[in-house]
Parts: structure tokens; sequence; C-alpha cells
């Protein structure tokens, strides 16, 4: 296995200091660079070209999100698959959905210990590229038309569990394992919140009043409120894919 090339973006020198020991002689990582505020993150991606970047949300000059925001429009320049792991010790869900939208692949609290930031490396390099773009922005315009809106708390969750499902319907036959887990991971969160947060979502959707009509053409009106896995399966294979 070629050795992973990481750059670390964080203005706290021990943690920075820390991590360079912990991976100095590990067989597959290799921290290729360092940087300590957001401009000089950003000139580190440009000049050293590192595979994943771990990136802390609180910097100066520039926070972790408008780094993010730069170096997505830089990776679709270049044709890069670079990948983010966002570092943040507050994890509220509006940060986390804007970081997902810009392409952060994992997410990790702060503070953690250095084999959790292991763990989230290699689980990068074993799963590679995060969906499509394209897909996240039609499962978002789709979200939209059923009266979701992005600030309800397991919104994120869905849009990633609906992606998956389009990229293979089977995951639906062991949902939690295939589909919650990898989310989970992603998020720090267990797969039983994910189910939960997606549950409450689509219960949000069947406590309006009227029920949009997208929702109404999908499911008969006096239909009862569908199990998460129905209701995802139902949306991948009426839109799959516009």
């Amino acid at each position: 296995m070629t050795k992973v090339r990481v750059a670390i973006a964080d203005d706290n020198k021990d943690i920075i200091d820390g991590m360079v020991a912990y991976f100095q002689s590990h067989p597959h990582i290799e921290i290729v660079a360092t940087a300590s505020n957001g401009h000089t993150c950003i000139k580190m991606i440009e000049e050293h070209k590192p595979d994943i970047v771990l990136l802390d949300n609180v910097m100066p000059h520039l926070d972790g999100l408008a780094v993010l925001e730069q170096v997505s429009k830089y990776e679709q320049e270049q044709r890069t698959n670079l990948q983010i792991i966002m570092c943040t010790a507050f994890a509220r869900d509006e940060i986390m959905q804007q970081a997902a939208h810009h392409g952060a692949a994992y997410f990790i609290s702060k503070p953690f210990a250095f084999d959790q930031v292991e763990s989230k490396i290699l689980a990068c390099v074993k799963e590679g590229k995060r969906p499509d773009l394209s897909i996240e922005q039609q499962v978002t315009a789709i979200l939209i038309r059923l009266g979701i809106p992005s600030h309800l708390k397991g919104y994120t969750y869905l849009n990633e569990a609906i992606q998956c499902v389009y990229q293979d319907r089977h995951t639906l036959n062991s949902i939690m394992g295939e589909v919650y887990l990898p989310i989970a991971m992603r998020y720090e969160v267990t797969e039983q919140s994910v189910e939960r947060a997606i549950r409450s979502v689509i219960k949000k959707v069947w406590e309006q009043d009227p029920l949009p009509t997208d929702i109404c053409e999908l499911f008969s009106v006096a239909c009862k409120k569908p199990s998460n896995s129905s209701f995802i399966g139902t949306i991948v294979d009426k839109y799959a894919w516009q």
C-alpha cells in the first residue's frame, strides 16, 4: 500500500506536534505539511497536493468552513481527489451541514485521541471519493420539493442516506449496517442516532398541513407515516434519477 499523504491545518501547535510524532513511523500514513491558519492552509494544499487534509474549523484569518469552500472550488478546477476531515470542538448541525455540502468526508470532535484520527484517515482511503455532487444537488432539490427544510436535525443524514441507496439499492436490505453506519462514522454519532434523526424528519413531513403535492403523489394521502427504509426507497424508485 502506497503511503497516504496527509496535511494538517490547526492553530494548536501541541496538536500538530503530537500528530506528527504519532505518525512519524506509521507504515501507511505520511504527514507531508502543516499549517497554522486558513491562508497558509490553502497555500499548503496547492503546493503539497496532499491526499487528505485534517482541517480545524477554528483558525485565524480564515476558518475551516471558509477554507473548505475555497478548497472545494480548487478541487473542481484541478480535478483532484482531495479528502477533508473536519476537526471541531463545536459539532453543531449547521456547521456539519455546511461542511458536508462543501465536500468534507468525515468529522472528528475535539478533544480526540490520535488513534481516532488514524481510523478516520484509513476510512477515507477505504471509501474513496464521496458521491458525485450532481447527485447530491438533485437529492437536495427533491427534499426541498417535499417540504423538508435543511435546518432540521437529520436532514443531512436523510440526504446522504438517499444518495447511498441510489448508489446501491440493495443497501436497504441492511439499512443499519450499510446505510446508517457509514453516516454515523462520518459524523461521530451512533447508527441509532442517525435512524432516530431521519425518523424525526419524516414525522415532521407528515405533520405538514396540507401535505406537499409531491408527497401526495408519492404516497396515498390516507397512508400512515412510512418507515425510514420505505420513505427512502420510494424516493429513490420515483426519482432515480431525473
